[in-house]
């Protein structure tokens, strides 16, 4: 038991030297905040680092109780009218390209609403 615990306490360095190489994203969303203009629209743009295609999923989530300890986040079903749409909802991304997501919101809203 103490051999384990002393192999476990040599090796904890070397999991923060490789921990930067396994984290890093192959994609990127660009802005990562989006304001929803008076259209009821927003754009995102995903880009691709890796070397091959990706094929991307979007999923809106609401956030009630936004920063407090009660916050909480709750998955939207797809084409919700109510709330946040993603346009495409899914996508193939080819290797080294961008695609631009539009984010649409049908019924406005007199209260700002958050939503991941």
């Amino acid at each position: 038991m103490v051999a384990k615990i002393n192999l476990l306490s040599r090796l904890t360095p070397l999991l923060f030297v490789f921990a930067p190489f396994l984290a890093q994203s192959n994609m990127t969303v660009y802005p990562m905040a989006v304001s929803i203009n008076n259209q009821g629209e927003g754009n995102v743009r995903v880009i691709s680092k890796s070397n091959e295609v990706q094929y991307i999923k979007a999923t809106v989530f609401r956030i009630d109780n936004p920063s407090t300890p009660q916050e909480n986040e709750v998955e939207i079903k797809s084409g919700d009218a109510n709330h946040l749409v993603v346009m495409p909802p899914k996508f193939a991304l080819p290797a080294g390209s961008s695609k631009t997501v539009r984010l649409l919101r049908w019924n406005q809203s007199k209260r700002e609403k958050l939503s991941r």
